[in-house]
């Protein structure tokens, strides 16, 4: 499938306001293809000034601003927070939600709906104890099973019956924005005792479950219905300084489980996990996830949902295990839909020098067209290794894992330049949801032949099944300095883009590479910036709902109209645009049509069902060109004014045509176009080839020689002369008998010829065959002499070599004479077939 990339316009200024800093820009697509921008930063427009406020803008789907820049925030006293995010209501309405701090009083959480035309809609405080919130980042929104939205906060409360003065509080809304219940305290109200959230987990009944710390150690959950209302009472899953944040995972039957480690006893830490009850009390005690019991085993963040409704709990630790022994690696356990283990513990590397460390797992979906549901393909795990307490410079480790949990091919070790322990880790991760294969990239350098470089982004692709496909490849062409930070995008057709810094010749640019899903590049390495004053940092890789691509990124801005030089937001819109594939050409035009006529319509395959086309005619070297006879108008082809066609001379003309779409791609195709015969009464002569022809005669009193090769023959009307020629032949009779279509058949040889009578037109010759499968006709029906009974429908004069045929069958009727045979062959009933 050819691609081409399409730069869409200039880069473009996200706000109007240019005078301080923009950034934390967010893109939201709406289905007619308009986009709305969304960021913090200076507001200096009339009637929308706010130096730390939250913006928007309303583009058209060609990235034209409709209308101003417009303020979301009402209030300005205070700073919007970059924690910000648009939620889609059940309708066309969507919702911000975002908070405002005011150091010296506390903080806010609002949401604001607005529609597809960008008219904000009045703005509700979430929080009912105003100031209520504390700290940044103190907020989330949970997307529960019922279309209702669960915001979450740390803060204080002073509503009667849930006063707190640092506590965690939640509110419902509903599909529509509204709000459902009150402000309401997670957390038992004990003094002192200063909680925290840590996680929040959506059930399926629609109800959910809020884990949450404590500032001198211990760590609770409480479960809620839908309603708001508590389910069972606060349970205290540990009473020990939890460091990670315990990890609450949905079973059947409305259960859950929670996992968590600790210290026990020895002191050493455990990985335990417990299961509850769809009503939130307790099934059991606490278990260790691990056999290994003897050293740490650390939880990691790292979790994986199997195929079959199971999952996969990961920890990092010593292990014990027969086969699986690490004095400090990775396992994991698997556990089936009701939380109970599958089999024992797995090592997931294979290496066990050093210190295995810094898992990620990602996992790669696809996508059912028919259903409208993606199902797990694989998951790739990614992890480092620190050794003597340095990180080795060089090391980056990947295994892939089926969708049950097992391990698909043997673990890989990637390149990887690190400057610090802390630059781990520079990667990203991507699945294609059209193909079901995943992209992995990371920061490294390579010693490959003709990828050697010391710090560019580098890829390895897996497909549908989790194997490695192929090698690592270089993402970047432009090898100078270090290339870093790579973003990837999945494209709706299986193609996907990796964006990019690097060096731009003033500071750093923002980079990008289309890939096709087979890890080909589509063109070459683009610089996405136009301007290059200073540095370009890339923050944003979307689609609209039309399918363009647009990258965002924060800097200045040196072009006409789009400067900025304190460090605004910018835009980039890209078409990924997908060639036609093919040309098709439908209909056809008869011999005596006259100038103008369209001869057939053209249409083409094109994966961008919106794209126009033009076609045009070319020559052998694909460049335009004139034609004789025809011209293309539109998606028509028509003949041209003075031009004739003659069907005996050239039933068929070709014509090589090139369909352009909108955004330059192309594709050449020779088709085929067919002229229609109109029977005339002009004597034709028409001669057969060494090979099988099929000879046609119209009107007239035609000649038609077969000549060699085993030819069919059809006379037509008229009195026609028929030559058959040296191979096995046919001679057809496919019109009404009468005096005026006689044919004369000059050379007849029954030893490989065969005569052909059509039913509809000898219609007491019985059962009709086909030109396919011809009935042989009953020996009844051919009198060698003249007719003398009731069923003697041909006859055969072998005296004067005249056939006739008598529709009565006797001597009562006159017999119509329908061919006279010049050699006078001796026929006999295996000559004739009823088709």
């Amino acid at each position: 499938m050819p691609y081409n990339i399409v730069r869409l316009g200039g880069e473009t200024r996200t706000s109007l306001s240019a005078s301080g800093a923009q950034s934390a820009q967010q893109l939201i697509g709406l289905p007619d293809g308009r986009f709305v921008m969304q960021w913090i930063g200076n507001g200096t427009i009339s009637g929308q000034e706010d130096d730390k406020g939250y913006f928007q803008q309303l583009f058209d789907a060609n990235g034209v601003k409709i209308g101003g820049e417009i303020r979301v925030n009402d209030k300005t006293d205070g700073e919007v927070r970059s924690d910000f995010l648009t939620v889609a209501l059940t309708g066309t309405t969507l919702a911000s939600v975002w908070s405002m701090a005011d150091p010296a009083l506390g903080g806010n959480a609002y949401f604001r709906t607005f529609d597809a035309n960008g008219t904000l809609g009045q703005q509700f405080r979430i929080n009912e104890t105003e100031n209520g919130l504390s700290g940044t980042g103190s907020w989330r929104n949970v997307f529960l099973r019922n279309d209702v939205s669960l915001v979450i906060w740390n803060g204080r409360g002073t509503q009667s019956g849930q006063e707190d003065d640092a506590g965690v509080f939640f509110r419902l809304m509903g599909p529509n924005g509204e709000f459902i219940g009150r402000e309401t305290r997670v957390n038992a109200a004990v003094e002192g005792r200063r909680e925290s959230l840590t996680t929040a987990t959506a059930l399926p009944d629609g109800g959910f479950v809020i884990a949450y710390k404590a500032s001198f150690g211990g760590t609770y959950q409480q479960a809620f219905h839908a309603n708001g209302e508590k389910r069972g009472g606060e349970i205290e899953i540990s009473s020990q300084n939890v460091s990670v944040a315990p990890n609450i995972r949905t079973l059947a039957d409305g259960k859950w489980a929670t996992f968590w480690h600790e210290p026990k006893g020895d002191e050493s830490i455990n990985f335990y996990y417990r299961i509850f009850n769809a009503d939130g009390t307790p099934n059991g005690d606490a278990r260790v996830v691990s056999a290994s019991t003897q050293g740490d085993q650390f939880r990691t963040t790292a979790m994986m949902t199997m195929d079959d409704g199971g999952f996969i709990m990961f920890w990092s630790g010593e292990g014990t295990q027969e086969g699986h022994k690490d004095d400090s690696g990775l396992f994991y356990q698997r556990f089936d839909a009701r939380g109970e283990k599958i089999g024992s513990e797995t090592r997931l590397n294979t290496t066990t020098e050093g210190e295995q460390s810094d898992l990620l797992v990602f996992s790669s979906y696809q996508k059912d067209l028919n259903t409208n549901q993606y199902s797990l393909k694989h998951a790739v795990a990614v992890w480092s290794v620190i050794t003597d307490d340095v990180q080795e410079p060089d090391a980056l480790y990947v295994q892939a894992l089926s969708p049950s949990g097992v391990k698909i091919g043997p673990e890989i070790r990637m390149e990887i330049h690190l400057e610090s322990v802390d630059d781990f880790p520079r990667f990203n991760f991507g699945y294609l949801p059209a193909t079901g294969r995943s992209v992995f990239t990371w920061t490294g350098k390579s010693s490959i032949g003709g990828q050697e470089d010391y710090g560019d982004i580098f890829m390895q692709m897996f497909d549908s099944n989790g194997n490695r496909m192929g090698s690592e490849i270089r993402v970047n062409t432009t090898t100078g300095g270090i290339q870093t930070d790579a973003m990837i995008r999945a494209l709706p057709n299986g193609s996907f883009v990796v964006a990019w810094q690097g060096p731009d010749g003033d500071g750093t640019g923002l980079f990008m590479q289309v890939f096709d899903g087979d890890g080909q590049r589509v063109g070459g390495e683009i610089l996405v910036n136009t301007s290059k004053t200073g540095a370009q940092t890339g923050t944003l890789l979307d689609l609209a709902e039309d399918g363009t691509l647009v990258v965002g990124w924060e800097g200045a801005g040196d072009q006409p109209g789009q400067e900025d030089a304190d460090g605004g937001i910018f835009f980039q819109r890209f078409k990924i645009n997908a060639a036609p594939e093919s040309i098709a050409l439908s209909g056809s035009i008869q011999e005596t049509a006259a100038a103008g006529t369209t001869a057939g319509t053209l249409s083409t395959v094109d994966l961008d069902l919106s794209d126009k086309h033009t076609y045009t005619l070319v020559d052998a070297g694909n460049a335009p060109t004139s034609n004789a006879l025809f011209e293309v108008s539109g998606n028509a082809i028509k003949l041209k004014a003075g031009a004739k066609l003659d069907y005996e001379k050239a039933a068929s003309h070709s014509l090589r045509l090139k369909v352009t779409d909108a955004f330059g791609g192309s594709h050449v195709q020779d088709v085929t176009l067919s002229v229609a015969n109109v029977r005339e009464k002009t004597p034709l002569r028409k001669n057969g080839t060494s090979g099988a022809d099929i000879l046609f005669g119209e009107l007239g009193n035609d000649t038609l020689s077969g000549a060699g090769g085993s030819d069919r023959l059809h006379g037509d009307l008229g009195r026609d002369r028929i030559s058959t020629g040296s191979g096995k032949d046919v001679v057809v009779f496919d019109q009404r008998p009468s005096s005026s279509n006689r044919d004369t058949i000059t050379d007849f040889d029954p030893r490989k010829d065969s005569l052909y009578f059509d039913n509809a037109f000898f219609t007491k010759l019985g059962k009709k065959g086909s030109l396919e499968k011809p009935a042989k006709l009953s020996k009844t029906y051919l009198e060698l002499g003249a007719p003398n009974d009731g069923n003697d429908y041909l006859v055969y004069n072998r005296k004067n070599g005249v056939l006739s045929y008598d529709a009565d069958g006797n001597k009562a009727g006159k017999a119509i004479e329908i061919a006279i045979f010049i050699n006078k062959p001796k026929l006999t009933i295996s000559d004739f077939f009823v088709i």
